[in-house]
């Protein structure tokens, strides 16, 4: 006998404390449940009490590895409400009542996957709305991450920029040029035009390539310097971070964010001669230590280097997938590439 269930009704405020990449993660999971599910309609399959028993303890294990999160205790409390109408008591992992057929688990999901997508927008806009951060942000660094990421006015890629991935590579001990075309297939025109990118790439041509090389620095150097810290300070993300590391008390008030920042990157310190490195050269331009390069974690220096000719992009090493949980994001949404080149 088929049962009726009734799904819960929508949080009018979505919380600015919700992890908005595991919002995402859960509902791009429970996609590829409905799809499963629904290809064992497709086939006929009826599973036994024993067998939806199974299958429901794992998908409630699966959505409470992500729901149970540090800042989504308002939308797993709307889960756990949601699971109790297929009669699954979340909190417990147990039957709590008649068990679903396979077409109502469909549509289950599907609402759910519909209520997940209606609050993703939700979410961004609350992040966006307000500059100081959540509880859940100086709890768990991760959230305060994604905060920045949601803050950050980022090129767009596919209009902005579009890069030529090719082959990749299992592993970084696989060695040979598997990318024969450039890793930039364009940057538009203009898109490196805002104050902060024209002061930042002034800023690449300020060091010693080689390790063991002590950095002179010119008072050129240092004006370009406080011309960038000075175009990032109205960007959301320093405002961001100034009331982050204030609220961390690492820094008295958001007002001293830049210094913090210009004393992070630019001091310098020993990595094999006195004054030979700064965290600015390490992750934005990059050294290089018995031939091999160190650092260089900055498409925009890569961006330079391959359309100055000597930046041969050669492949890129795939993503490591980080667990087995279908309901956590694959390798195919990374952000972060390793690359090889010569």
């Amino acid at each position: 006998k088929r049962r009726r269930w009734r799904v819960s009704r929508l949080s009018e405020m979505a919380s600015v404390e919700a992890g908005l990449a595991h919002v995402i993660q859960l509902r791009r999971g429970l996609q590829t449940e409905t799809a499963f599910v629904q290809n064992m309609l497709r086939q006929g399959k009826t599973p036994d009490d024993a067998q939806m028993t199974s299958y429901l303890s794992g998908l409630r294990r699966k959505t409470f590895s992500l729901a149970s999160l540090p800042g989504m205790e308002t939308l797993e409390e709307d889960l756990a409400t949601r699971f109790a109408a297929i009669g699954w008591d979340y909190r417990a992992d147990a039957p709590a009542g008649l068990l679903p057929q396979l077409a109502a688990v469909v549509f289950w999901l599907q609402s759910v996957v519909a209520y997940l997508g209606e609050k993703i927008p939700a979410i961004k806009q609350a992040k966006k709305t307000s500059l100081k951060p959540s509880s859940a942000e100086l709890q768990d660094v991760q959230l305060a991450c994604e905060r920045l990421w949601i803050l950050d006015d980022r090129l767009i890629p596919g209009k902005d920029f579009e890069l030529d991935l090719q082959r990749g590579k299992n592993s970084s001990w696989h060695q040979g040029d598997l990318a024969p075309r450039p890793l930039f297939k364009f940057v538009k025109d203009g898109a490196l035009e805002s104050p902060a990118f024209k002061t930042f790439i002034q800023l690449l041509d300020n060091y010693e390539a080689c390790t063991g090389t002590a950095e002179v620095v010119t008072q050129e150097e240092r004006r370009e310097e406080r011309a960038f810290l000075n175009a990032i300070a109205d960007t959301e993300v320093v405002k961001y971070l100034g009331e982050y590391l204030t609220a961390k008390k690492m820094i008295k008030s958001p007002a001293e964010v830049q210094a913090f920042l210009g004393r992070l990157w630019f001091t310098l310190y020993k990595r094999e001669a006195r004054d030979d490195s700064s965290g600015f050269e390490h992750v934005f331009v990059g050294e290089i230590r018995a031939g091999k390069v160190l650092g260089l974690h900055n498409w925009v220096q890569i961006y330079h280097q391959e359309k100055a000719g000597i930046f041969d992009y050669m492949g890129y090493v795939k993503p490591r997938r980080r667990a087995t949980n279908s309901l956590r994001e694959g390798p195919g949404h990374e952000h972060l590439l390793s690359l090889q080149f010569e």
